[in-house]
């Protein structure tokens, strides 16, 4: 049911979590002779930065990668908020209107923030390639990884738009046949917002990327 539902997506984060963690320290027991060789053998480093600055620097970085974190949620809780109340000032009732705004939370949202997982991963990637090549003065080097960045995701985010606009309602019965199935007009409502959804995707992988170069670059 739903209530065990939920509470298996809590506790399967909570383990993953857990498990990274083990996995860390399993490595860093493998490696543990490297880095104290590694810590002996660099350079010393004669003076230190005031506490105090180090914390400026930390929170310069962490503010605007929170503030651009919590823009979704803040849009999503705005929607929840607002569509409903839209729909029903139009003339739907409020259990269509509900309904209505399920379909797209529920059915079309997931399926268009798919593609984002790998746009997200690429993004993650770029920040420390771009930060090393910055900060060793590879201006060459930076350009490069952001432009190869950028096109990457085009090829993915592309297709991916261009396949969900085209093939919108075989999807959505692949994905949901059992809750779609008999139900034409959900059909055709869930087909004809993912095309339109769909074409935002190949943008939301490109600023996702972008983001990531921007951070990388400080």
């Amino acid at each position: 049911g739903p209530g065990m539902g939920a509470s298996g997506a809590l506790v399967s984060v909570t383990v993953s979590e857990l498990t990274a963690m083990l996995f860390l320290i399993i490595l860093y027991n493998f490696k543990k002779g490297e880095i104290k060789y590694q810590i002996r053998t660099s350079p010393r480093v004669r003076s230190f930065e005031p506490r105090g600055s180090i914390v400026n620097q930390l929170m310069r970085m962490a503010i605007p990668v929170t503030l651009g974190a919590s823009i979704m949620p803040i849009v999503n809780l705005i929607d929840t908020a607002m569509v409903v109340n839209v729909l029903q000032s139009i003339g739907y009732s409020k259990d269509i209107a509900q309904g209505k705004f399920g379909l797209l939370t529920g059915f079309v949202a997931p399926v268009i923030n798919m593609p984002a997982i790998l746009s997200t991963a690429l993004q993650m990637s770029l920040v420390p390639a771009i930060s090393a090549a910055l900060a060793g003065k590879h201006k060459r080097q930076m350009m490069q990884t952001s432009t190869v960045g950028v096109k990457l995701a085009i090829l993915i985010g592309m297709p991916c738009a261009v396949g969900l606009f085209i093939m919108a309602g075989p999807v959505m019965m692949l994905l949901y046949k059992g809750k779609l199935a008999g139900q034409m007009e959900d059909l055709v409502t869930v087909t004809s917002w993912m095309r339109a959804m769909s074409v935002g995707l190949l943008f939301l992988t490109v600023i996702q990327t972008v983001t990531g170069i921007l951070q990388g670059i400080g």
